[in-house]
Protein backbone atom coordinates (compact mmCIF):
# COMPACT_ATOMS: atom_id res chain seq x y z
CA UNK A 1 0.00 0.00 0.00
CA UNK A 2 2.65 2.50 0.87
CA UNK A 3 4.50 1.52 -2.04
CA UNK A 4 1.48 3.17 -4.32
CA UNK A 5 0.74 5.97 -2.57
CA UNK A 6 4.48 6.71 -3.34
CA UNK A 7 4.09 5.92 -6.71
CA UNK A 8 1.10 7.84 -7.30
CA UNK A 9 3.02 11.18 -5.67
CA UNK A 10 5.68 10.33 -8.06
CA UNK A 11 3.25 10.64 -10.51
CA UNK A 12 1.61 13.35 -9.30
CA UNK A 13 5.69 15.12 -9.13
CA UNK A 14 6.26 14.20 -12.85
CA UNK A 15 3.41 15.45 -13.69
CA UNK A 16 3.39 18.90 -11.67
CA UNK A 17 6.72 18.97 -13.51
CA UNK A 18 5.36 18.60 -17.09
CA UNK A 19 2.77 21.09 -16.51
CA UNK A 20 5.06 23.62 -14.98
CA UNK A 21 7.81 23.34 -18.03
CA UNK A 22 5.02 23.74 -20.36
CA UNK A 23 3.87 27.00 -18.29
CA UNK A 24 7.12 28.02 -18.63
CA UNK A 25 7.47 27.49 -22.46
CA UNK A 26 4.45 29.33 -22.53
CA UNK A 27 5.52 32.24 -20.89
CA UNK A 28 8.95 32.64 -21.97
CA UNK A 29 7.28 32.59 -25.88
CA UNK A 30 4.88 35.26 -24.31
CA UNK A 31 7.40 37.55 -22.97
CA UNK A 32 9.46 37.16 -26.26
CA UNK A 33 6.95 37.92 -28.49
CA UNK A 34 5.21 41.05 -26.27
CA UNK A 35 8.07 42.53 -24.51
CA UNK A 36 11.87 44.31 -24.79
CA UNK A 37 13.35 46.82 -23.03
CA UNK A 38 12.71 50.34 -25.04
CA UNK A 39 16.32 51.76 -26.17
CA UNK A 40 16.05 54.93 -27.88
CA UNK A 41 19.45 56.29 -29.66
CA UNK A 42 20.28 59.39 -31.47
CA UNK A 43 23.94 58.02 -32.61
CA UNK A 44 24.27 56.18 -36.02
CA UNK A 45 35.85 51.59 -36.14
CA UNK A 46 39.89 49.22 -35.57
CA UNK A 47 40.56 49.96 -32.16
CA UNK A 48 39.96 50.28 -28.47
CA UNK A 49 40.25 51.55 -24.66
CA UNK A 50 38.78 51.03 -21.53
CA UNK A 51 37.66 54.29 -20.13
CA UNK A 52 37.80 54.74 -16.54
CA UNK A 53 35.49 57.57 -15.08
CA UNK A 54 36.40 60.68 -13.67
CA UNK A 55 33.83 60.15 -11.08
CA UNK A 56 31.02 57.67 -9.86
CA UNK A 57 28.71 59.13 -7.25
CA UNK A 58 24.96 57.31 -5.62
CA UNK A 59 22.34 59.79 -5.70
CA UNK A 60 18.78 59.80 -4.42
CA UNK A 61 16.34 60.13 -6.06
CA UNK A 62 12.70 59.19 -5.25
CA UNK A 63 11.68 58.99 -8.88
CA UNK A 64 13.21 55.51 -9.37
CA UNK A 65 12.52 52.35 -8.52
CA UNK A 66 14.88 51.83 -5.20
CA UNK A 67 14.68 55.57 -4.70
CA UNK A 68 18.81 55.93 -5.87
CA UNK A 69 20.50 56.02 -8.86
CA UNK A 70 24.67 55.60 -9.83
CA UNK A 71 26.44 58.06 -12.06
CA UNK A 72 29.30 57.63 -13.53
CA UNK A 73 31.12 60.55 -15.90
CA UNK A 74 34.09 61.25 -17.83
CA UNK A 75 35.27 63.34 -20.49
CA UNK A 76 35.75 61.84 -23.77
CA UNK A 77 39.28 61.52 -25.54
CA UNK A 78 39.90 62.37 -29.47
CA UNK A 79 37.40 60.60 -31.57
CA UNK A 80 38.78 59.62 -35.34
CA UNK A 81 37.16 61.07 -38.39
CA UNK A 82 35.30 57.24 -39.09
CA UNK A 83 33.60 57.60 -35.28
CA UNK A 84 33.66 55.08 -32.76
CA UNK A 85 31.60 53.37 -30.25
CA UNK A 86 30.98 53.65 -26.72
CA UNK A 87 29.79 50.37 -25.43
CA UNK A 88 29.07 48.78 -21.66
CA UNK A 89 26.96 45.96 -20.03
CA UNK A 90 24.56 46.49 -17.78
CA UNK A 91 21.99 44.09 -16.05
CA UNK A 92 18.56 45.10 -14.13
CA UNK A 93 19.20 48.58 -14.30
CA UNK A 94 17.60 51.58 -16.34
CA UNK A 95 20.17 53.54 -18.21
CA UNK A 96 20.25 57.32 -19.07
CA UNK A 97 23.55 58.34 -21.28
CA UNK A 98 23.70 61.89 -21.71
CA UNK A 99 26.39 63.66 -23.93
CA UNK A 100 26.82 67.40 -23.22
CA UNK A 101 23.43 67.12 -21.13
CA UNK A 102 21.79 65.96 -24.14
CA UNK A 103 20.01 62.57 -23.93
CA UNK A 104 21.49 60.25 -27.13
CA UNK A 105 20.55 56.62 -25.50
CA UNK A 106 18.24 55.15 -22.88
CA UNK A 107 16.62 51.80 -21.41
CA UNK A 108 13.77 51.19 -19.41
CA UNK A 109 11.41 48.86 -18.46
CA UNK A 110 7.85 48.29 -19.47
CA UNK A 111 5.68 49.36 -16.01
CA UNK A 112 2.96 48.21 -17.93
CA UNK A 113 3.23 44.76 -17.34
CA UNK A 114 4.01 42.47 -15.19
CA UNK A 115 7.73 42.19 -16.55
CA UNK A 116 10.01 44.55 -14.08
CA UNK A 117 13.05 44.41 -15.59
CA UNK A 118 15.79 45.51 -18.47
CA UNK A 119 17.09 42.32 -18.31
CA UNK A 120 20.73 42.03 -19.10
CA UNK A 121 22.02 44.51 -21.94
CA UNK A 122 24.79 45.47 -23.92
CA UNK A 123 24.77 49.52 -24.41
CA UNK A 124 26.20 50.43 -28.10
CA UNK A 125 26.47 54.30 -28.46
CA UNK A 126 27.93 55.53 -31.63
CA UNK A 127 30.47 58.52 -31.48
CA UNK A 128 31.42 61.25 -33.75
CA UNK A 129 34.53 63.44 -34.37
CA UNK A 130 32.36 66.32 -33.06
CA UNK A 131 32.12 64.60 -29.56
CA UNK A 132 35.63 64.70 -28.94
CA UNK A 133 35.86 66.78 -25.50
CA UNK A 134 32.06 66.13 -24.80
CA UNK A 135 31.50 65.38 -21.09
CA UNK A 136 29.72 61.75 -20.92
CA UNK A 137 27.28 61.27 -18.72
CA UNK A 138 25.38 57.87 -17.76
CA UNK A 139 22.69 56.97 -15.36
CA UNK A 140 21.83 54.00 -13.92
CA UNK A 141 19.12 53.40 -12.07
CA UNK A 142 19.24 49.48 -10.06
CA UNK A 143 15.90 47.51 -10.69
CA UNK A 144 17.11 45.33 -7.66
CA UNK A 145 19.02 46.01 -4.25
CA UNK A 146 21.62 43.56 -5.58
CA UNK A 147 22.55 45.26 -8.18
CA UNK A 148 23.27 48.26 -6.39
CA UNK A 149 26.89 50.12 -6.72
CA UNK A 150 27.91 48.08 -9.67
CA UNK A 151 30.07 49.78 -12.04
CA UNK A 152 30.17 48.64 -15.58
CA UNK A 153 33.50 48.29 -17.82
CA UNK A 154 33.01 50.87 -20.04
CA UNK A 155 34.43 50.43 -23.95
CA UNK A 156 35.87 52.79 -26.57
CA UNK A 157 36.39 52.07 -29.72
CA UNK A 158 35.73 49.46 -32.87
CA UNK A 159 32.64 47.31 -31.33
CA UNK A 160 33.70 44.37 -33.41
CA UNK A 161 36.86 44.61 -31.93
CA UNK A 162 35.43 44.59 -28.76
CA UNK A 163 33.26 41.65 -29.13
CA UNK A 164 36.47 39.81 -30.48
CA UNK A 165 37.48 40.77 -26.79
CA UNK A 166 34.80 40.03 -25.03
CA UNK A 167 34.29 36.41 -26.75
CA UNK A 168 37.60 34.99 -26.63
CA UNK A 169 37.22 33.99 -22.57
CA UNK A 170 34.03 33.21 -23.13
CA UNK A 171 34.41 30.14 -26.11
CA UNK A 172 35.43 27.58 -23.10
CA UNK A 173 32.22 28.20 -21.42
CA UNK A 174 30.24 28.32 -24.47
CA UNK A 175 31.56 24.94 -25.39
CA UNK A 176 30.86 23.70 -22.20
CA UNK A 177 26.86 24.70 -22.81
CA UNK A 178 27.17 23.00 -25.99
CA UNK A 179 28.07 19.87 -24.71
CA UNK A 180 25.54 20.37 -21.96
CA UNK A 181 22.69 20.50 -24.65
CA UNK A 182 24.48 17.88 -27.06
CA UNK A 183 24.24 15.27 -23.98
CA UNK A 184 20.76 16.33 -23.17
CA UNK A 185 19.45 15.77 -26.32
CA UNK A 186 20.78 12.77 -26.84
CA UNK A 187 19.96 10.90 -23.78
CA UNK A 188 16.39 12.61 -24.38
CA UNK A 189 16.31 11.13 -27.75
CA UNK A 190 17.71 7.86 -26.97
CA UNK A 191 15.19 7.62 -23.87
CA UNK A 192 12.04 8.90 -26.19
CA UNK A 193 13.14 5.93 -29.71
CA UNK A 194 13.67 2.94 -27.09
CA UNK A 195 10.12 4.37 -24.81
CA UNK A 196 8.74 1.03 -25.40
CA UNK A 197 11.98 -0.87 -24.63
CA UNK A 198 11.80 -2.74 -20.90
CA UNK A 199 15.34 -2.99 -20.48
CA UNK A 200 16.51 0.74 -20.95
CA UNK A 201 15.81 3.06 -17.69
CA UNK A 202 13.59 5.59 -18.46
CA UNK A 203 14.91 7.94 -15.86
CA UNK A 204 17.67 8.73 -18.31
CA UNK A 205 14.65 11.12 -20.07
CA UNK A 206 15.63 13.37 -16.78
CA UNK A 207 19.12 13.70 -17.30
CA UNK A 208 18.68 14.32 -20.63
CA UNK A 209 16.38 17.23 -19.26
CA UNK A 210 18.79 17.82 -16.65
CA UNK A 211 21.40 18.40 -19.18
CA UNK A 212 18.98 20.44 -21.18
CA UNK A 213 18.56 22.65 -18.28
CA UNK A 214 21.78 23.44 -17.47
CA UNK A 215 23.26 24.25 -20.60
CA UNK A 216 20.63 27.20 -21.25
CA UNK A 217 20.83 28.19 -17.75
CA UNK A 218 24.35 28.76 -18.12
CA UNK A 219 24.06 30.22 -22.02
CA UNK A 220 21.57 32.52 -21.06
CA UNK A 221 23.21 34.00 -18.08
CA UNK A 222 26.58 34.82 -20.00
CA UNK A 223 27.07 38.58 -20.83
CA UNK A 224 28.29 37.68 -24.06
CA UNK A 225 24.99 35.83 -25.12
CA UNK A 226 23.25 39.49 -24.90
CA UNK A 227 25.26 40.31 -28.00
CA UNK A 228 24.17 37.74 -29.95
CA UNK A 229 20.15 37.15 -28.86
CA UNK A 230 19.12 40.74 -28.28
CA UNK A 231 15.79 40.30 -26.36
CA UNK A 232 17.10 41.04 -23.15
CA UNK A 233 14.46 40.07 -21.13
CA UNK A 234 14.10 36.67 -22.84
CA UNK A 235 17.52 36.22 -21.87
CA UNK A 236 17.36 37.05 -17.94
CA UNK A 237 13.95 34.84 -17.86
CA UNK A 238 14.85 32.00 -19.48
CA UNK A 239 18.13 31.27 -17.52
CA UNK A 240 15.94 31.98 -14.22
CA UNK A 241 12.92 29.69 -15.33
CA UNK A 242 15.89 27.02 -16.16
CA UNK A 243 17.16 27.22 -12.64
CA UNK A 244 13.63 27.03 -11.27
CA UNK A 245 12.97 23.69 -13.03
CA UNK A 246 16.27 21.81 -12.29
CA UNK A 247 15.61 20.12 -8.86
CA UNK A 248 13.06 17.64 -9.98
CA UNK A 249 14.92 16.08 -12.90
CA UNK A 250 18.29 16.12 -10.38
CA UNK A 251 16.26 13.94 -8.09
CA UNK A 252 14.37 11.75 -10.01
CA UNK A 253 17.43 10.74 -12.21
CA UNK A 254 19.96 10.79 -8.27
CA UNK A 255 17.51 8.35 -7.06
CA UNK A 256 17.50 5.38 -9.54
CA UNK A 257 21.24 4.48 -8.04
CA UNK A 258 19.62 3.75 -4.71
CA UNK A 259 17.88 0.60 -3.55
CA UNK A 260 15.27 2.47 -1.62
CA UNK A 261 14.34 4.85 -4.19
CA UNK A 262 10.87 4.78 -3.10
CA UNK A 263 11.89 6.35 0.30
CA UNK A 264 9.69 9.52 0.65
CA UNK A 265 12.32 11.95 1.43
CA UNK A 266 12.82 11.81 -2.29
CA UNK A 267 9.76 13.69 -3.05
CA UNK A 268 10.74 16.39 -0.57
CA UNK A 269 12.65 18.95 -2.59
CA UNK A 270 10.38 17.71 -5.29
CA UNK A 271 7.43 19.12 -3.39
CA UNK A 272 8.92 22.16 -3.23
CA UNK A 273 10.52 22.63 -6.50
CA UNK A 274 6.34 22.59 -7.17
CA UNK A 275 5.74 24.98 -4.36
CA UNK A 276 8.05 27.48 -5.03
CA UNK A 277 7.35 27.42 -8.98
CA UNK A 278 3.55 27.81 -8.13
CA UNK A 279 4.87 30.98 -5.90
CA UNK A 280 7.41 32.78 -7.95
CA UNK A 281 5.08 32.53 -11.43
CA UNK A 282 1.92 33.37 -9.39
CA UNK A 283 4.25 36.82 -7.70
CA UNK A 284 5.37 36.94 -11.34
CA UNK A 285 1.78 37.21 -13.01
CA UNK A 286 0.40 39.69 -10.15
CA UNK A 287 3.57 42.07 -10.35
CA UNK A 288 3.72 42.06 -6.57
CA UNK A 289 7.20 40.49 -6.90
CA UNK A 290 9.40 39.94 -10.01
CA UNK A 291 11.17 36.63 -10.26
CA UNK A 292 14.84 38.31 -9.53
CA UNK A 293 13.45 39.19 -6.78
CA UNK A 294 12.96 35.65 -5.45
CA UNK A 295 15.79 34.06 -6.91
CA UNK A 296 16.47 33.30 -3.18
CA UNK A 297 13.83 30.50 -3.37
CA UNK A 298 15.24 28.74 -5.41
CA UNK A 299 18.78 28.70 -4.90
CA UNK A 300 16.80 27.48 -1.04
CA UNK A 301 14.99 24.67 -2.86
CA UNK A 302 18.45 23.68 -4.69
CA UNK A 303 19.98 23.27 -1.56
CA UNK A 304 17.37 21.27 0.11
CA UNK A 305 18.56 18.98 -2.16
CA UNK A 306 21.78 18.69 -0.14
CA UNK A 307 21.02 17.20 3.10
CA UNK A 308 18.36 14.71 1.52
CA UNK A 309 21.31 13.39 -0.43
CA UNK A 310 23.44 13.13 2.50
CA UNK A 311 20.96 11.24 4.79
CA UNK A 312 20.28 8.92 1.63
CA UNK A 313 23.19 8.02 0.76
CA UNK A 314 24.19 7.53 4.86
CA UNK A 315 21.08 5.02 4.55
CA UNK A 316 21.66 3.03 1.78
CA UNK A 317 25.54 2.88 2.72
CA UNK A 318 24.17 1.24 6.80
CA UNK A 319 21.71 -0.48 4.82
CA UNK A 320 23.58 -1.69 1.58
CA UNK A 321 27.48 -0.98 2.13
CA UNK A 322 29.21 0.38 -0.74
CA UNK A 323 28.10 -0.95 -3.95
CA UNK A 324 30.15 0.11 -7.10
CA UNK A 325 27.61 1.74 -8.36
CA UNK A 326 27.00 3.87 -5.16
CA UNK A 327 29.99 5.59 -5.06
CA UNK A 328 29.78 6.60 -8.34
CA UNK A 329 26.93 8.49 -7.49
CA UNK A 330 28.14 9.47 -4.76
CA UNK A 331 31.05 11.16 -6.08
CA UNK A 332 29.20 12.87 -8.93
CA UNK A 333 26.66 13.92 -6.61
CA UNK A 334 29.02 14.89 -4.04
CA UNK A 335 31.33 17.18 -7.09
CA UNK A 336 27.53 18.43 -8.71
CA UNK A 337 26.19 20.05 -5.88
CA UNK A 338 29.98 21.23 -4.41
CA UNK A 339 29.90 23.53 -7.72
CA UNK A 340 26.26 24.56 -7.44
CA UNK A 341 27.24 25.75 -3.79
CA UNK A 342 30.02 27.36 -5.15
CA UNK A 343 28.06 29.40 -7.58
CA UNK A 344 25.57 30.66 -5.40
CA UNK A 345 28.69 31.60 -2.64
CA UNK A 346 29.73 33.26 -5.69
CA UNK A 347 26.48 34.86 -6.72
CA UNK A 348 26.03 36.75 -3.38
CA UNK A 349 29.28 37.73 -2.39
CA UNK A 350 29.73 39.09 -5.54
CA UNK A 351 26.14 40.42 -6.64
CA UNK A 352 26.23 38.20 -9.14
CA UNK A 353 28.64 40.83 -11.14
CA UNK A 354 31.27 37.78 -10.89
CA UNK A 355 30.72 34.74 -13.70
CA UNK A 356 31.40 31.53 -12.05
CA UNK A 357 32.24 28.57 -13.94
CA UNK A 358 32.79 25.72 -11.46
CA UNK A 359 29.10 24.82 -11.44
CA UNK A 360 28.10 24.06 -14.80
CA UNK A 361 31.85 21.86 -14.92
CA UNK A 362 30.82 19.65 -11.71
CA UNK A 363 27.07 19.41 -13.21
CA UNK A 364 28.72 18.32 -16.44
CA UNK A 365 30.60 15.95 -14.66
CA UNK A 366 27.67 14.42 -13.44
CA UNK A 367 25.83 14.23 -16.27
CA UNK A 368 28.83 12.67 -18.35
CA UNK A 369 30.00 9.88 -15.18
CA UNK A 370 26.14 9.08 -14.56
CA UNK A 371 24.22 9.81 -17.72
CA UNK A 372 27.05 7.58 -19.68
CA UNK A 373 27.59 4.72 -16.94
CA UNK A 374 23.14 4.40 -16.94
CA UNK A 375 23.26 4.47 -20.84
CA UNK A 376 26.24 1.70 -20.73
CA UNK A 377 23.92 -0.12 -18.30
CA UNK A 378 20.90 0.15 -21.10
CA UNK A 379 22.82 -0.86 -23.78
CA UNK A 380 24.15 -4.21 -22.21
CA UNK A 381 20.71 -4.77 -21.14
CA UNK A 382 19.17 -4.30 -24.35
CA UNK A 383 21.82 -6.74 -25.93
CA UNK A 384 20.93 -9.58 -22.95
CA UNK A 385 17.59 -8.42 -24.01
CA UNK A 386 18.12 -8.79 -28.07
CA UNK A 387 19.75 -12.43 -26.87
CA UNK A 388 16.98 -13.53 -24.95
CA UNK A 389 14.27 -12.66 -27.38
CA UNK A 390 16.40 -14.76 -30.48
CA UNK A 391 16.56 -17.09 -27.77
CA UNK A 392 12.93 -16.98 -27.11
CA UNK A 393 12.39 -16.98 -30.91
CA UNK A 394 14.19 -20.25 -31.50
CA UNK A 395 12.52 -22.22 -28.42
CA UNK A 396 9.00 -21.20 -29.83
CA UNK A 397 9.46 -21.03 -33.70
CA UNK A 398 9.98 -23.82 -36.31
CA UNK A 399 13.47 -22.86 -38.34
CA UNK A 400 12.14 -24.34 -41.39
CA UNK A 401 9.42 -22.73 -41.71
CA UNK A 402 9.55 -19.92 -39.37
CA UNK A 403 5.30 -20.94 -37.93
CA UNK A 404 5.00 -21.30 -34.24
CA UNK A 405 6.31 -24.47 -33.18
CA UNK A 406 4.36 -27.60 -30.78
CA UNK A 407 5.97 -25.91 -27.89
CA UNK A 408 4.62 -22.44 -28.43
CA UNK A 409 0.84 -24.43 -28.68
CA UNK A 410 1.42 -26.15 -25.56
CA UNK A 411 2.40 -22.48 -24.03
CA UNK A 412 -0.46 -20.45 -25.65
CA UNK A 413 -3.24 -23.13 -24.83
CA UNK A 414 -1.87 -24.31 -21.29
CA UNK A 415 -1.49 -20.64 -19.61
CA UNK A 416 -4.02 -20.17 -17.60
CA UNK A 417 -5.93 -17.14 -19.20
CA UNK A 418 -6.67 -19.16 -22.25
CA UNK A 419 -9.96 -19.64 -22.66
CA UNK A 420 -10.79 -22.43 -25.67
CA UNK A 421 -14.66 -20.69 -26.12
CA UNK A 422 -14.65 -18.71 -29.32
CA UNK A 423 -11.47 -21.14 -30.91
CA UNK A 424 -11.78 -22.53 -34.21
CA UNK A 425 -8.88 -25.65 -34.57
CA UNK A 426 -7.82 -26.08 -38.16
CA UNK A 427 -5.61 -29.52 -39.23
CA UNK A 428 -3.66 -29.82 -42.19
CA UNK A 429 -1.30 -32.71 -43.65
CA UNK A 430 0.64 -32.71 -46.48
CA UNK A 431 -0.09 -35.78 -48.34
CA UNK A 432 3.14 -37.56 -49.81
CA UNK A 433 5.76 -35.93 -48.27
CA UNK A 434 7.36 -39.33 -47.52
CA UNK A 435 7.18 -40.20 -51.20
CA UNK A 436 8.60 -36.68 -52.34
CA UNK A 437 11.27 -37.11 -49.52
CA UNK A 438 12.52 -40.70 -50.82
CA UNK A 439 12.06 -39.93 -54.50
CA UNK A 440 13.59 -36.13 -54.85
CA UNK A 441 15.81 -36.01 -52.03
CA UNK A 442 14.98 -33.91 -48.49
CA UNK A 443 16.39 -30.66 -49.96
CA UNK A 444 12.67 -30.69 -52.56
CA UNK A 445 10.94 -32.12 -49.26
CA UNK A 446 11.96 -28.80 -47.36
CA UNK A 447 10.82 -26.54 -50.27
CA UNK A 448 7.23 -28.56 -50.21
CA UNK A 449 7.12 -27.87 -46.36
CA UNK A 450 7.96 -24.42 -46.90
CA UNK A 451 5.74 -23.98 -49.77
CA UNK A 452 3.00 -25.26 -47.54
CA UNK A 453 3.73 -23.19 -44.39
CA UNK A 454 3.73 -19.72 -46.70
CA UNK A 455 0.18 -20.80 -48.20
CA UNK A 456 -1.38 -21.56 -45.03
CA UNK A 457 0.42 -18.16 -43.58
CA UNK A 458 -1.25 -16.04 -46.26
CA UNK A 459 -4.37 -17.93 -45.74
CA UNK A 460 -5.05 -18.19 -41.83
CA UNK A 461 -2.22 -16.09 -40.17
CA UNK A 462 -4.17 -12.54 -40.29
CA UNK A 463 -7.11 -14.83 -38.21
CA UNK A 464 -4.53 -16.86 -35.64
CA UNK A 465 -1.71 -18.64 -34.68
CA UNK A 466 -0.38 -20.76 -37.30
CA UNK A 467 1.70 -23.63 -35.73
CA UNK A 468 3.91 -26.58 -37.43
CA UNK A 469 3.11 -29.38 -35.09
CA UNK A 470 4.83 -32.66 -36.77
CA UNK A 471 6.82 -33.25 -39.82
CA UNK A 472 4.03 -32.74 -42.13
CA UNK A 473 1.47 -31.76 -39.75
CA UNK A 474 0.20 -27.92 -39.10
CA UNK A 475 -2.39 -26.59 -37.31
CA UNK A 476 -4.55 -22.74 -36.56
CA UNK A 477 -5.95 -21.87 -33.83
CA UNK A 478 -8.79 -19.38 -35.00
CA UNK A 479 -10.15 -17.17 -32.59
CA UNK A 480 -12.79 -14.24 -33.03
CA UNK A 481 -14.40 -15.29 -36.58
CA UNK A 482 -17.50 -17.40 -37.46
CA UNK A 483 -17.27 -20.40 -39.19
CA UNK A 484 -18.88 -19.33 -42.47
CA UNK A 485 -15.46 -16.81 -42.52
CA UNK A 486 -13.32 -19.64 -41.63
CA UNK A 487 -14.47 -21.77 -44.90
CA UNK A 488 -14.06 -18.47 -46.94
CA UNK A 489 -10.21 -18.92 -45.43
CA UNK A 490 -10.34 -22.61 -46.39
CA UNK A 491 -11.57 -21.90 -50.12
CA UNK A 492 -9.07 -18.87 -50.60
CA UNK A 493 -6.23 -21.79 -49.47
CA UNK A 494 -7.49 -24.21 -51.65
CA UNK A 495 -7.67 -21.68 -54.52
CA UNK A 496 -3.90 -21.03 -53.56
CA UNK A 497 -2.93 -24.93 -53.77
CA UNK A 498 -4.64 -24.69 -57.05
CA UNK A 499 -2.98 -21.66 -58.71
CA UNK A 500 0.47 -23.25 -57.26
CA UNK A 501 -0.09 -26.35 -59.31
CA UNK A 502 -0.87 -24.67 -62.45
CA UNK A 503 1.80 -22.45 -62.42
CA UNK A 504 4.55 -25.40 -61.32
CA UNK A 505 3.43 -28.32 -63.59
CA UNK A 506 6.88 -29.67 -63.36
CA UNK A 507 6.76 -29.98 -59.76
CA UNK A 508 6.18 -32.32 -57.06
CA UNK A 509 2.72 -31.77 -56.46
CA UNK A 510 1.26 -30.30 -53.40
CA UNK A 511 -1.96 -31.85 -51.92
CA UNK A 512 -2.54 -30.58 -48.53
CA UNK A 513 -5.63 -32.28 -46.87
CA UNK A 514 -7.54 -30.23 -43.81
CA UNK A 515 -10.10 -30.29 -41.58
CA UNK A 516 -11.56 -28.18 -38.64
CA UNK A 517 -14.24 -27.55 -35.71
CA UNK A 518 -15.53 -24.92 -33.45
CA UNK A 519 -14.84 -25.18 -29.44
CA UNK A 520 -18.22 -26.82 -28.29
CA UNK A 521 -18.93 -27.18 -24.56
CA UNK A 522 -20.90 -30.04 -24.90
CA UNK A 523 -18.75 -32.48 -26.63
CA UNK A 524 -14.95 -31.11 -25.56
CA UNK A 525 -13.61 -30.76 -22.83
CA UNK A 526 -10.72 -28.79 -23.51
CA UNK A 527 -9.30 -27.49 -26.92
CA UNK A 528 -7.42 -30.99 -27.26
CA UNK A 529 -10.94 -32.27 -28.40
CA UNK A 530 -11.56 -30.10 -30.64
CA UNK A 531 -8.27 -30.67 -32.24
CA UNK A 532 -8.50 -34.29 -32.28
CA UNK A 533 -12.51 -34.18 -34.02
CA UNK A 534 -10.71 -31.72 -36.32
CA UNK A 535 -7.99 -33.72 -36.89
CA UNK A 536 -10.38 -36.54 -37.40
CA UNK A 537 -12.33 -35.01 -40.16
CA UNK A 538 -9.10 -34.17 -42.08
CA UNK A 539 -7.88 -37.42 -42.16
CA UNK A 540 -11.06 -38.21 -43.77
CA UNK A 541 -10.48 -36.13 -46.36
CA UNK A 542 -6.62 -37.27 -46.42
CA UNK A 543 -8.25 -40.62 -46.89
CA UNK A 544 -10.60 -39.24 -50.01
CA UNK A 545 -7.75 -37.47 -51.72
CA UNK A 546 -5.67 -40.84 -51.49
CA UNK A 547 -8.46 -43.06 -52.76
CA UNK A 548 -9.49 -40.71 -55.93
CA UNK A 549 -5.31 -40.73 -56.53
CA UNK A 550 -5.50 -44.44 -56.13
CA UNK A 551 -2.87 -43.92 -53.58
CA UNK A 552 -1.97 -46.00 -49.87
CA UNK A 553 -3.29 -44.24 -47.51
CA UNK A 554 -0.51 -44.15 -44.24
Amino acid sequence: MAETKNENLRFSIYTAFAIALLVLICLTVYICVHFNAAIFSTRHTETYSIIKADTFDTINDNTTPLGIYNELAFTLPAIPKNGSNLVFFVKHESVEVYIDENLVYSIAPDNSSFIHTTGANWCIIPIYPDDTGSIVRIKLSPLYNSMNGTQPTIYLGSQYKIYEHLLIPNIIIYLTCLLAVLCGLFFILFTVINLTNPHVDKSLLMVGIFSLLIGIWKFMDLDYTALIIRNSIVLSYTSYFCLLMMTIPFISFLRKSFKDSDNFLWNIPCIANIAVFVIIIALQLTSIKDVRDNLWLIHAVMLSNIPVVIIMFYKEFKEHGWSHKLKLAFICAFVCLAGLLSDMITYYIFNGSFPSFLGINCLLFYIIVLGASSHKDARTLMAIGSQAKELEQMAYHDQLTGLFNRTAYAKYTGQDKFKPEGHIVAMFDLNNLKTCNDNLGHEQGDSYIIESAGMIKRAFGSYGNCYRIGGDEFCVLLYGISLSKCEQCISDFKKMLSDYSAAHPDSFPINIACGYELYDPDEDYDIGDTLRRADKIMYNEKFEMKKKNNEQVR
